[in-house]
């Protein structure tokens, strides 16, 4: 009973002195705690480094000492030596497993220290085993092996400052009480340069520590710096997805209301146009005849705002469905251009065609004809009276076919270039025919000339006009046939 009382105390006491001794050795910052066990790793792939060399050393050494003691002074030492190493690698390896935490730096360097103290003491002893008293070689050879074996220690420790110093402080003693002998009266000079030696080393090993710390803090702010730029990936790719997500499935409700609101709205204007048109009898009072007029242009300028954004819908979601057969050129062109014909002429603006006649254009022609009609009118609304919009085809170098507009308009500069090609986007210029419209003529063009295989490019200048076209791949292009 006394005895496992004695033993609880002798625990209790022994524990209560580590957590005091850890509570100093731990830096209050979290950081610096995080440091420390950093540089503990390092130690410890400095011993691992070292397991093959160190039992090499110890026989190499003990071969030497054969030249001035027998084995059986010697052989306690090489044992100590050989075995002793074997206790920080236990801890080493035990604190990598157990993956400590920031507020435990200090435990574990002082349990990292106090295993490594057998391993720095042993070493140094070996001076006590095989010192021949007067000899100067062997002497000799006995202050080379402590100073070689301090600069060793004091490196491989360097890392983790308690551990090295706790190490330099073994080796002092040794150099103080081991000695060459030398003639006259300066013998104490020996001793004071050996243990200067010793202190020199330290200020060595505190050097290496600071470079050692410096190196593994600028790691750790490289992995954080490295871990916040992909959680920040991480976080703008889960953004743009929902972002992706949310735009197809707005894109797809807009598409499938297609039916659900051009239907009304085509009620609305032909019934309002029937009545408009007096066909059973002239409206009373006469006043009505206004509010009709303004009903049905009004339903007309909402559908085609309407159109304009579920053809937009449609594109972004892929659900546009394209034909595949051949198109002639000149009669889409003669086609679009009557179209845009009402608008051209309250404008007073003049409509030209400027067409390959050789060739025409494998593609879908409601299409084709929709992106005309819409780089036409906008062409329209933004020219003066007195200018002039002209339809052009052309055909590249690589055998692709240009089809497009260009105008005399009031053209669009360079910093609105990309503004106008984003959906409901629209410049700041106050010269238009029919008003400003939603601004998804360019986005649709964009869109279905990509649908079809083509690309969509524009070019402009302020007050020099525009020129926008679509370009299709040579494999479009097919050649008229010539009538027999």
């Amino acid at each position: 009973m006394a005895k496992r009382l004695t033993a609880t105390m002798t625990s209790g006491v022994y524990q209560r002195l580590e957590r005091r001794l850890a509570a100093l050795l731990t830096p209050d910052d979290k950081d610096e705690a995080v440091l420390r066990i950093e540089l503990l790793r390092a130690v410890r792939r400095a011993h691992i480094s070292s397991v093959f060399f160190m039992p090499v050393v110890a026989i190499t050494c003990a071969v030497l000492d054969l030249n001035w003691v027998g084995i059986s002074h010697i052989y306690i030492w090489l044992a100590a030596a050989t075995l002793t190493p074997l206790l920080p690698r236990a801890v080493f390896l035990r604190m990598e497993r157990a993956a400590p935490p920031p507020q435990d730096a200090g435990l574990w360097t002082l349990r990292c220290a106090l295993a490594s103290l057998p391993m720095q003491v042993a070493w140094p002893s070996m001076v006590a085993f095989a010192w021949i008293e007067g000899d100067p070689a062997n002497n000799a050879l006995m202050v080379s092996f402590l100073c070689a074996g301090l600069v060793l220690g004091a490196t491989l420790s360097s890392a983790s400052l308690p551990i090295a110093l706790l190490g330099v402080a073994a080796y002092v003693p040794f150099l103080a009480i081991y000695r060459v002998e030398v003639d006259g009266g300066l013998w104490w000079t020996v001793p004071a340069a050996q243990i200067g030696f010793g202190v020199l080393i330290a200020f060595l090993a505190y050097s290496l520590h600071k470079v050692a710390a410096d190196a593994v803090r600028q790691r750790l702010k490289n992995e954080q710096l490295v871990k916040r730029l992909a959680d920040a990936n991480s976080t703008a790719d889960r953004a743009r997805i929902r972002a992706e997500d949310a735009n197809r499935a707005k894109s797809n409700f807009l598409a499938s209301m297609s039916h659900d609101l051009r239907t009304p709205l085509n009620a609305v204007i032909g019934f309002s146009d029937l009545i408009r048109s007096g066909i059973h009898g002239p409206l009373a009072p006469a006043r009505y005849a206004g509010y009709i007029e303004d009903i049905h242009s009004s339903g007309r300028h909402l559908l085609s705002l309407i159109n304009d954004i579920l053809d937009l819908a449609k594109v972004e979601a892929g659900a546009r469905e394209f034909e595949d057969r051949e198109v002639s050129l000149g009669f889409l062109v003669e086609e679009a251009l009557n179209l845009v014909h009402p608008q051209a002429a309250k404008a007073e603006v003049e409509l030209k065609a400027d067409i390959v006649p050789q060739v025409d254009l494998r593609s879908d022609e409601r299409a084709l004809l929709q992106i005309l009609a819409n780089l036409l009118s906008n062409a329209v609304k933004f020219t003066r009276a007195g200018g002039t919009v002209t339809v052009f085809t052309r055909l590249n170098g690589d055998g692709g076919l240009m089809l497009g507009v260009e105008d005399t308009g009031i053209g669009i500069g360079a910093e609105d270039l990309a503004r106008v090609m984003e959906p409901y986007a629209q410049v700041g210029v106050a010269i238009t025919v029919e008003g400003r419209g939603t601004g998804l003529g360019l986005p649709i063009v964009k869109g279905l000339a990509e649908g079809l295989g083509g690309a969509f490019r524009i070019e402009s200048m302020p007050g020099s006009g525009t020129r926008a076209w679509c370009e299709f791949p040579a494999a479009s292009v097919v050649p008229v046939r010539a009538i027999a």
